[in-house]
């Protein structure tokens, strides 16, 4: 936090890597349990993408997958360690010389693929991720309907707080993310456009999900 950056604020998150080198936080500390350990006893940090869709009968999941990081989990974590490789997840790789985005398929791990054993997930923990998904929709549906007008406009003066969350002062946030995200895919640039909507002083509709 020392260095010099180009962000104006920041949000803070708890470290969660391996057990010897995790945040502790109120609750104790949550670290990452790993792949199941190939033929030299390494370990990947990796996450479950489940996606759903909203019909007349409800929800129904539409694909299930997972990504793995770059390389190996250590349990011990050496000064001036790039600890991305081994907690970041995305797929997404930025050639430096050209400025083109690509995707590195071969961490991407499908359900039909034999790889995807060694997640180490069973019936439960994908019911589970399919339930929270559905929540998670719900959730951010309801969300943007309370943040709503009657007339299906959203209004930033009339909604300041919303459960002490200062939607004014997280206008340069959003705009940082919003920068950040159309430097990658026209599709995150679509998205970000539509959030800085929600804040401008400019008023635009907004439509459920």
């Amino acid at each position: 936090m020392a260095t010099e950056a180009r962000y104006q604020k920041f949000i803070v998150q708890s470290l969660v890597g391996n057990s010897t080198w995790s945040s502790v936080q109120r609750g104790g500390a949550y670290y990452h349990a790993g792949t199941i350990q190939n033929k030299k006893n390494q370990t990947f940090v990796s996450d479950l993408r489940v996606m759903v869709s909203a019909t007349k009968d409800g929800f129904q999941p539409l694909a299930v997958y997972a990504r793995r990081a770059q390389s190996p989990l250590l349990s011990r974590l050496p000064p001036q360690t790039d600890s991305w490789s081994m907690l970041g997840t995305n797929l997404s790789e930025l050639n430096k010389e050209t400025g083109e985005w690509s995707t590195d398929t071969s961490r991407l791990l499908l359900m039909d693929m034999k790889d995807f054993n060694k997640l180490g997930i069973a019936i439960d923990e994908l019911i589970d991720a399919y339930v929270q998904t559905c929540l998670a929709t719900l959730a951010i549906d309801r969300m943007a309907c309370r943040l709503t007008k009657k007339n299906g406009v959203f209004g930033p003066t009339a909604h300041t707080k919303h459960k002490g969350v200062e939607l004014q002062r997280a206008r340069s946030i959003l705009s940082l993310l919003a920068r950040s995200l159309c430097a990658h895919t026209s599709l995150s640039a679509c998205c970000a456009c539509c959030v800085l909507g929600c804040v401008s002083s400019q008023t635009r509709s907004c439509t459920r999900l």
